[in-house]
């Protein structure tokens, strides 16, 4: 029998795939502006959102000043890319419309990763299942709208005012279930945010790493698994 009562899982390039998910994005956000959707076009928004992406800072989470200003740094960086769009393709229309879409696009067409609903169905019964996700509340629900509605709460650090990596914000969750760090399972893509901050809180980690990207050797998950099914044989 597991010794877990508690799974915790990432969404972004763990319950879904960000990138398929933002090209189908991007393609919702060109239409409703007006510009021709093309492989290319939805190729040169991804890359205007990574440029703005890469020079907000936001991968920088251990940075004082990041970790102070987190939130009101993603919304911009969410405008900005819009705005890089917008300027770039010359997108008409209302630009309170297009944010809506773009906000609610990422989540509406989000493309979910192989098996991710076979297996979260399967373990719905046997555990209490919860999203753990920095971000920001008027996206990060939407992109749980293709997955079965199995989770028992949804952690968004915009919420907590606090995120991950921090112990603060595992903290909060092991408070909120009035549960032992060690009877949860982290479950996510990034060795810093997930594996390290669940590490650093006296929580295990599954690290999902479908790609076999090489890990860093002072970041070790208790687990890795390269398909969803895999975390079956775990728990």
């Amino acid at each position: 029998m597991s010794k877990y009562k508690y799974l915790l899982f990432d969404i972004d390039d763990t319950l879904i795939n960000f990138e398929k998910s933002f090209h189908n994005c991007a393609a919702k956000v060109l239409e409703l502006g007006g510009c021709e959707v093309t492989g290319r076009n939805v190729r040169r928004f991804k890359e205007l959102n990574d440029i703005v992406w890469f020079s907000s800072g936001l991968e920088d989470i251990y940075e004082p000043y990041i970790k102070e200003n987190y939130h009101r740094l993603y919304h911009k960086y969410v405008e900005d890319s819009l705005d890089k769009a917008i300027n770039e393709f010359g997108l008409k229309g209302n630009y309170d419309d297009l944010m809506t879409c773009f906000n609610h696009s990422l989540g509406e067409e989000a493309h979910v990763n192989e098996n991710a609903v076979k297996v979260l169905n399967i373990l719905k019964d046997k555990y209490t299942l919860a999203v753990a996700t920095n971000g920001l509340t008027i996206i990060q629900p939407y992109k749980l709208t293709k997955l079965p509605k199995v989770f028992d709460k949804i952690f968004i650090s915009e919420e907590m005012n606090c995120m991950k990596p921090y112990p603060e914000y595992f903290k909060y969750i092991t408070g909120y279930f009035n549960c032992q760090p060690e009877e949860c399972l982290m479950i996510g893509d990034s060795l810093v945010n997930d594996i390290g901050g669940a590490g650093n809180s006296g929580i295990d980690s599954c690290y999902y790493n479908p790609g076999y990207l090489k890990k860093k050797a002072e970041i070790q998950p208790q687990y890795e698994i390269h398909d969803f099914v895999e975390l079956l044989d775990i728990v």
